[in-house]
């Protein structure tokens, strides 16, 4: 057996799984009326305020959960007066995204969020293809438009919601082999790939985005990734 904690349970994997999911595809997609929709559903911020109420949790952790979820909902409320101008809207997402995740200047924005570049690597290099290799091992598929290096944002906790996916249909089918065998990935990718940059990546959006519903994702993941690395006890 492992050396390291689980998230228990099978609902509550799925749970997990489910929210790396949704921040996966807050950072990845380009900004639509159906993204906008998305995140204004609360449907999708029902871990968040479980977590919030976990007192295992560390209060640190736990108010920049609430700061998350209130600077999303803060943004909400002022995109709700624009309503009847939605490609206003999608133009206003859609410039301040191409600031904060495309590296443009380094005076314009933060780096682009790619692990080899938070990591003082050349793009596509040897953290890209180990990233890669990953992938295919786990036979995680990026979806067929995507145009980032495999060690982007989007793709990265993507790849752990497969994980979390995959550790909990093992979980049903009661394989301990396979269990233990998600289990050491999961840990494995955390520590050794999305804890050394993503929270980085997100403190620099936090700081220097312009709008609330873009500091509230990057609040959100790095919450998400510093409460799962202490569950794991990294």
């Amino acid at each position: 057996m492992t050396g390291f904690k689980t998230i228990e349970g099978v609902q509550n994997t799925v749970k997990w799984g489910n929210c790396y999911g949704f921040l996966s595809y807050a950072h990845s997609v380009l900004p639509t009326s159906e993204f906008i929709d998305e995140m204004s559903n609360e449907a999708n911020y029902g871990i968040f305020y479980s977590l919030i109420r976990d007192e295992t949790v560390s209060s640190q952790i736990r108010y920049e959960i609430e700061c998350g979820l209130q600077s999303i909902k803060d943004f909400n409320k002022r995109d709700h007066r624009r309503q009847n101008f939605p490609s206003m809207r999608i133009q206003t997402l859609a410039i301040e995204r191409s600031r904060l995740y495309h590296g443009v200047t380094p005076t314009y924005g933060p780096l682009p969020p790619y692990e080899s570049v938070y990591r003082g690597q050349p793009v596509m290099g040897s953290i890209a293809l180990e990233v890669k290799s990953l992938y295919e091992e786990f036979d995680y598929h990026l979806p067929g438009i995507n145009i980032e290096p495999p060690d982007s944002l989007g793709s990265e906790l993507g790849f752990m919601n497969h994980l979390f996916m995959g550790k909990a249909k093992a979980m049903r089918e009661g394989d301990q082999r396979r269990i233990i065998y998600y289990l050491d990935a999961e840990s494995c990718f955390l520590s050794e790939h999305l804890l050394l940059w993503a929270p980085a990546f997100c403190s620099e959006v936090i700081y220097c985005s312009n709008l609330n519903l873009y500091q509230g994702i990057s609040k959100l993941t790095k919450a998400i990734i510093l409460i799962h690395a202490e569950l794991l006890e990294i």
